[in-house]
């Protein structure tokens, strides 16, 4: 027999405990059993929506692809000027000529953007690189070489950098529709009891072949929260008591 989620599990154990048990409930095939399968995915999906929720909390693990990404494209651009700074001591005129105007042109767009926001920082690589790339400077930036090469890495990790920073939007955008891990454990508990739980218990009877096993196998996870659960709660009890005055 399994018991049911207690409703004074935290979302993290309701989240790991749904998860185990799921995992087992996928290595069978419950084809024939629509209802259940079903229920399987809808539980599946809810709990996602709480692993979701409880990350959120924790920490974002798009806050450090952003960060290292910009960390990279700082690096980049760092390198570009130095190279091209050290291009306009170089003896041949050409070259040192133009190193100048490509110096000026990241002295224009580039030397402060380190300090600026993600965005601004980005549109300001974006101008930087459309500036020497253009006609007007594209026969300047062919003469020096590593600069060249700098640019074309600039060019690719703030592309990159963009790209991650759309998609943190976007799973920002997605968390803002989901509840709180508060409220989503409440929906994932009563989900897995009603819909898990009960059900499994109740075809332990009519069919224990198939699913006497799988109780077996299901009841010590949720077993193991619920005793938790109630050892927090009693603790909380016995820390909030109100103990008599001597008189």
């Amino acid at each position: 027999m399994i018991q049911e989620i207690s409703s004074y599990c935290s979302p993290s154990e309701i989240n790991d405990s749904v998860s185990d048990s799921l995992s087992i409930l996928k290595r069978n095939d419950f084809t024939a059993h629509t209802y259940f399968n079903n229920s399987i995915q809808e539980v599946d999906s809810e709990n996602n929506n709480l692993s979701l929720t409880i990350g959120t909390v924790r920490s974002s693990k798009f806050a450090a692809i952003l960060e290292e990404n910009d960390n990279t494209r700082d690096r980049i651009l760092m390198g570009l000027t130095q190279v091209t700074k050290a291009c306009i001591l170089r003896e041949d005129k050409l070259t040192s000529a133009s190193a100048i105007e490509v110096y000026r042109a990241i002295k224009a767009h580039g030397l402060g953007l380190k300090r600026q926001g993600y965005q601004s920082e980005s549109a300001g690589i974006d101008s930087l690189a459309a500036e020497l790339g253009s006609d007007k400077m594209k026969s300047t930036i062919d003469t020096l070489p590593e600069s060249k090469a700098f640019l074309q890495e600039l060019i690719a990790a703030n592309g990159k950098f963009k790209n991650d920073f759309d998609a943190n939007m976007a799973h920002k955008a997605e968390i803002e529709k989901l509840d709180a891990p508060s409220v989503q454990k409440k929906l994932v508990r009563h989900l897995f009891n009603t819909k898990v739980v009960r059900f499994v218990n109740m075809m332990s009877d009519v069919d224990p072949a198939t699913f006497a096993p799988i109780a077996k196998q299901l009841a010590p996870y949720t077993e193991k929260i619920n005793l938790t659960a109630k050892s927090r709660r009693s603790r909380k009890e016995q820390e909030t008591a109100i103990v008599p005055e001597a008189n």
